[in-house]
């Protein structure tokens, strides 16, 4: 699991291509982790969270972008 997780301010300076490919890979993560935690291989229970609020502040830039 990537620990260099994009902040808030990184993310909103980011363009729109640059988000969804952003969200393309943390919905992996999300997937790949959440399979690791079902089967027992994953030491690290909270990444599967810390990965889950990556996705919803990448989906909450791309929703300020079209709001405004």
């Amino acid at each position: 699991m990537p620990s260099n997780y994009l902040s808030i301010k990184e993310l909103r300076q980011k363009g729109e291509a640059e988000l969804l490919k952003q969200l393309d890979e943390a919905r992996r993560i999300v997937h790949e982790l959440s399979f690791q935690a079902a089967s027992k291989t994953l030491k690290d229970v909270s990444a599967v969270s810390k990965a889950k609020q990556q996705v919803a502040r990448v989906l909450t830039v791309l929703r300020e972008g079209r709001i405004k």
